[in-house]
């Protein structure tokens, strides 16, 4: 650590609660139609027992195009991710996450020409799309899931 940093801990150690910022929220995109910038796609895997491994996409938000409700909308910057997973021992939910994932590729491959899937997921970094969008909430938790109902380049 840097001496500018050590002092800077000092300075918020010696602070009070009111100068420390507060945590952010995490808030899913609201349902509708919203125009973003895919920022990233990259695989992902499940430490565990049972094999779990999938692709997530990181969405930057631009612009509601469309809102279920036009109270709620995103705010420019927003950022929320969607993931699929290709391998799941639960047959339902592979299957679901390889489909949902097959959507968005044949998308790309539309707008970019046919390719194997990694090229694709390259090819769509940077790209500006439309993401149609619902929430889905958990029965356990009820905490709400983005789910992705579509996708076009914008």
């Amino acid at each position: 650590m840097s001496q500018q940093q050590i002092d800077l801990l000092d300075s918020l150690l010696d602070s009070s609660l009111e100068d420390l910022a507060d945590a952010p929220t995490w808030q899913e995109f609201p349902p509708g139609v919203h125009r973003c910038i895919v920022e990233d796609v990259e695989q992902f895997k499940v430490d565990g027992n049972e094999p779990k491994a999938g692709i997530k996409f990181k969405f930057k938000g631009l612009e509601t195009v469309e809102a279920q409700d036009p109270n709620k909308v995103i705010e420019p910057g927003q950022v929320t991710s969607v993931s699929f997973f290709l391998i799941h021992p639960n047959d339902m939910v592979m299957k679901s996450g390889q489909g949902g994932f097959k959507e968005i590729m044949a998308a790309t491959a539309e707008q970019f020409g046919a390719a194997p899937n990694r090229e694709l997921m390259e090819k769509i970094k940077g790209a500006e799309v439309l993401i149609a969008t619902d929430l889905r909430k958990d029965k356990k938790t009820d905490r709400e899931y983005l789910q992705l109902k579509g996708l076009s380049f914008a």
